[in-house]
């Protein structure tokens, strides 16, 4: 991953975050037109098929295991 990239991201501190509470919502199917992409390979099938994302939540450290 390119570090520009990362330098957009923020870092989530709060469990009363909006956007983590709308993820949950959307975990929970409580968001119509939304679905949640839990998982790497998940993630590539989804990137692989253009879906386009609203938001996403990534894992600290979460890309060191890519060459």
């Amino acid at each position: 991953m390119q570090s520009d990239i990362r330098e957009t991201f923020q870092s989530i501190s709060s469990k009363d975050n909006r956007a983590l509470k709308l993820a949950r919502k959307t975990r929970d199917g409580k968001m119509q037109g939304s679905i949640f992409i839990e998982g790497r390979r998940l993630f590539e099938e989804a990137v692989n098929s253009g879906l386009e994302f609203e938001a996403l939540f990534i894992e600290a450290g979460f890309d060191e295991d890519i060459p």
